[in-house]
C-alpha cells in the first residue's frame, strides 16, 4: 500500500526492514500509470526468478492506493 504495508499469498517470510515501495515492479508501475511487466529477476521471498506483473490501484475516487503485483515464477 501507499503505507508500505504488503498482504502477501501464499505467506512468504521477508525481511523484517522490507519495503515494497523501493521495489522497480512498484516504482515502474506509479510511473507508467498503468499495467506493466519486469523483466526477469530474482525474488527476495522465494529465492526464484520471477517476473511480476503490477499496477497502481486507486479508490473509487481516484486517489492512489498503492500496487497491485503478482510473481509468476519461471520455473
Amino acid at each position: 500500500t501507499q503505507t508500505k504495508k504488503m498482504f502477501l499469498f501464499p505467506k512468504v517470510d521477508l525481511p523484517a526492514d522490507f519495503d515494497p515501495s523501493t521495489r522497480p515492479w512498484y516504482q515502474e508501475a506509479v510511473k507508467e500509470g498503468k499495467l506493466i511487466w519486469t523483466e526477469p529477476y530474482v525474488d527476495v521471498g522465494t529465492g526464484k526468478m520471477v517476473i511480476t506483473v503490477a499496477k497502481p490501484v486507486t479508490s473509487t475516487t481516484g486517489e492512489f492506493v498503492g500496487v497491485m503485483g503478482a510473481d509468476i515464477s519461471l520455473d
